[in-house]
């Protein structure tokens, strides 16, 4: 086995930084691949001004979005799946992820009541490798 590797994973304007800004709506981060995965976290960290509110899901599909940042029928959360955790603090989280067999993941983020203008997350895709 290889690795484990860090895969910094982008907002969708290529920024190691994503916005979160407001308390409705939902970011989409850039797609990433991951094939040849065999063991998969989870590294998430939010900081904020204020209060956060992030529920962040792994959508999967095996082909890339038309548009990087933006819903995208082809990419689901698989139906087995549920939120992988609901950020309410500004701590370091590593969790524990198993995805189905598919080519590629994002992170759909929803943003959700009380969290601040000034949130933003930073992720990391980690994983080791045949």
């Amino acid at each position: 086995m290889k690795g484990p590797f860090e895969h910094q994973i982008l907002s969708s304007a290529h920024a190691a930084s994503i916005a979160c800004a407001g308390a409705s709506g939902t970011v989409y981060t850039q797609s990433f691949k991951l094939m040849y995965g065999v063991n998969f976290a989870l590294q998430v960290k939010a900081t904020s001004d204020g209060n956060v509110n992030l529920a962040i899901s792994l959508e999967e599909s095996n082909t890339l979005p038309a548009t990087e940042g933006s819903s995208d029928s082809n990419f689901v959360v698989p139906e087995s799946a549920s939120a992988l955790i609901t950020l309410t603090d500004e701590n370091v989280h590593i969790l524990t992820m198993s995805p189905v067999v598919a080519k590629y993941g994002r992170l759909r983020i929803v943003k959700g009541t009380g969290n601040d203008a000034t949130t933003v997350l930073a992720a990391k895709l980690l994983k080791t490798e045949e």
